[in-house]
């Protein structure tokens, strides 16, 4: 229900914030792109403030930033978001938080329907993602854990979707990911993805919370 109100409050706040930096975007596209997407994140925030409000169940914010219900625990409610721009008619500039893609297709000349992927995946496979997210404990509490980037099984554990190695290298678990058939872990789209989640472990305040992940 959350999910379904910001995203058309996100999507209102990216057109509001193009029209009125279009040079910016002209300019400095990159920048302008971490700028729109900053203030839609913002604009989603105050909305669920409000939506909450309106409804007599008052949100509150706690050290860590998140937005707590009168239970004392987070409340759920986002969305992705994927922002393609045309530039001066030539220059193709795309963004995206989340598993949302921006795909360019077509008709090939045998007939067959080709695609090219004009954005990076932003899921719990994406290992940059990952060593990213890994490295924000240096940012936070020492208690605080990072989420658990894994394959999203219906019924037991997690699987770590990574392993990392005595140096500090991280590449994708291949026993894992060879076991995963095993598991009931099957493909969920024609490109061969796997089910993804990211995990918050248990901690003495806030329950385990769950992002799972559906890339179409």
């Amino acid at each position: 229900e959350n999910g379904r109100a910001v995203s058309a409050v996100a999507a209102r706040a990216f057109r509001r914030f193009f029209e009125g930096h279009a040079d910016h975007l002209s300019q400095a596209p990159q920048q302008a792109m971490r700028s729109a997407f900053q203030d839609a994140h913002e604009t989603v925030r105050r909305e669920l403030i409000r939506r909450y409000a309106r409804n007599n169940k008052p949100l509150r914010e706690c050290a860590e930033g998140f937005l707590l219900a009168n239970d004392g625990q987070p409340i759920d409610g986002g969305t992705t978001a994927t922002i393609v721009a045309i530039i001066q008619g030539h220059l193709l500039v795309i963004a995206n938080v989340g598993d949302s893609d921006a795909v360019l297709g077509g008709t090939l000349a045998d007939g067959s329907i080709g695609f090219e992927q004009l954005c990076a995946d932003h899921t719990p496979s994406n290992v940059e993602e990952y060593i990213r997210v890994a490295r924000l404990a240096q940012k936070r509490p020492e208690d605080w854990q990072p989420p658990v980037f894994a394959y999203d099984t219906e019924d037991g554990p997690p699987v770590e979707i990574f392993a990392v190695s005595e140096s500090g290298e991280v590449d994708v678990d291949s026993n894992a990911e060879a076991n995963l058939d095993n598991l009931g872990v099957g493909f969920k789209t024609a490109r061969g993805d796997r089910p993804t989640t990211l995990l918050m472990p248990d901690t003495e305040r806030f329950g385990e919370q769950k992002l799972s992940m559906t890339r179409v």
